[in-house]
């Protein structure tokens, strides 16, 4: 078996088929096998995706184990070479898969890619990011970083600044597609990817998790698929967000300078915020 494809449902149940379609519609010449993790939904009862699809492996969580959870599940159940993380509410655009074990296949210190992630409307998300440094927030506050070429803007902070056109390494990539080579999760605490949140930003650490290996990711635009969800969350989303982030640069980093960062990261909010209203009126 070349790939594992990993889908987690909590009550998507008309998303996730359009998502397993799109699979079977787009990925021909290559073996794989999907697992579908239904973390405890209460939407209709799971076996339901079995009638529709019966070559699929259906794991039913007997309670809502999270994102970071309930990949590790679908791990468990895997045989793949690699494993693909796939969020249920995407749709493969052209053969994504096959494009992405094709990439790796032979790279040696390369182990993980996220395919590029278009809007319903064609517009382009943001999936790869950088490490949180301190120094990258001293280059914004500053305004040093506008004396940098585009090429060397996007290198250095890569998300937003990244237009996401071009192959380019990344420190972490967005688990909505994330391509991993199996045996960099053997190589983890537990053989399983960190599980430390039940959502949100698990993801930034898996990143941190596999640098500390001494291997590398990249964002892979050849590969291509609609993510139907990348929204922006509201406020308590947000809160959450802050507290993972800080856990993970904490266990990463230091306390220190968790804190650190996080300051500057205020005195940047505020600073942005004033740059965009001066900039607004000429």
């Amino acid at each position: 078996m070349q790939v594992s494809i990993i889908i987690i449902n909590y009550n998507t149940f008309e998303l996730t088929c359009k998502c397993i379609q799109s699979i079977y519609d787009k990925t021909t010449t290559i073996s794989f096998e999907i697992i579908l993790v239904d973390n405890a939904s209460i939407e209709c009862d799971a076996i339901l995706f079995k009638q529709q699809y019966p070559e699929i492996i259906l794991v039913k969580s007997e309670k809502n184990i999270g994102f970071a959870g309930g990949n590790n599940l679908g791990i468990l159940h895997s045989n793949g070479e690699y494993i693909l993380l796939l969020n249920s509410d995407t749709e493969l655009l052209n053969n994504a898969i096959e494009l992405s074990y094709n990439r790796l296949k032979g790279e040696k210190n390369i182990v993980g890619l996220s395919s590029q992630l278009l809007n319903e409307d064609g517009s382009i998300q943001h999936p790869a990011g950088k490490f949180l440094y301190i120094s990258s927030l001293i280059l914004k506050i500053s305004g040093i970083c506008r004396l940098y070429s585009k090429s060397k803007r996007e290198e250095r902070f890569l998300g937003f600044d990244f237009d996401h056109t071009r192959e380019i390494k990344a420190d972490w990539l967005w688990g909505t597609f994330l391509f991993l080579r199996k045996s960099i999760i053997n190589e983890m605490p537990n053989n399983e990817l960190p599980n430390n949140f039940f959502m949100y930003c698990e993801d930034v650490e898996w990143g941190y998790a596999i640098n500390k290996l001494g291997c590398e990711l990249i964002y892979f635009p050849d590969a291509k698929i609609i993510h139907h969800g990348g929204k922006s969350g509201h406020e308590n989303i947000n809160r959450t967000i802050h507290k993972n982030l800080y856990t993970v640069l904490k266990k990463y980093r230091s306390a220190t300078y968790a804190n650190i960062y996080f300051s500057l990261s205020n005195i940047l909010q505020v600073i942005t915020t004033i740059r965009n209203k001066v900039k607004s009126r000429f």
